[in-house]
């Protein structure tokens, strides 16, 4: 076997997508236990979450709380991420922006999440290069991106 830098890639996890429903929440345990399974037996060096991680505007109350449902296969792991954000990756209908959940997600010490370039729609193009990391011999990722769809994400 030879050694290489192995990424996982989770896309379309909807979490809190039909929040007041039986299915929804169910959805949301499965895809828990999903990713936990390729985690557990991939052993990947970095995860990249790529869009419509949730689905904010479906959301009642606080988007940041499945946001960190999320993550939670990463964090026991001890496995880094990265976050592109999707249309569907917005305010709960109670308030709070995109800015708030990817600030959120940079709270986290395995984040590598970064905000977009002020000039563009687009959030987390690059990872820059970072020493010492779980990114030890990349001197720079470039990742695929998703059009935000309402709003620019600036920082």
């Amino acid at each position: 076997m030879t050694a290489g830098f192995k990424i996982a890639q989770f896309a379309d996890l909807h979490f809190g997508e039909a929040e007041d429903t039986l299915w929804g929440p169910l959805q949301d345990v499965n895809s828990t236990r999903v990713m936990e399974r390729v985690l557990a037996w991939e052993s990947p060096k970095l995860v990249v979450y790529s869009g419509d991680q949730v689905t904010g505007e479906n959301i009642n109350s606080n988007a940041t709380a499945y946001w960190g449902r999320l993550l939670q296969p990463c964090v026991s792991t001890d496995t880094p991420w990265a976050t592109v954000f999707g249309n569907h990756d917005d305010r709960s209908v109670s308030g709070g922006t995109r800015i708030d959940l990817l600030t959120f997600d940079k709270s986290f010490n395995l984040s590598l999440s970064q905000f977009g370039p002020v000039s563009t729609s687009l959030t987390d193009t690059s990872i820059p290069s970072l020493s010492p990391s779980p990114l030890h011999s990349l001197e720079r990722c470039t990742w695929p991106y998703q059009l935000l769809s309402s709003a620019v994400l600036q920082r």
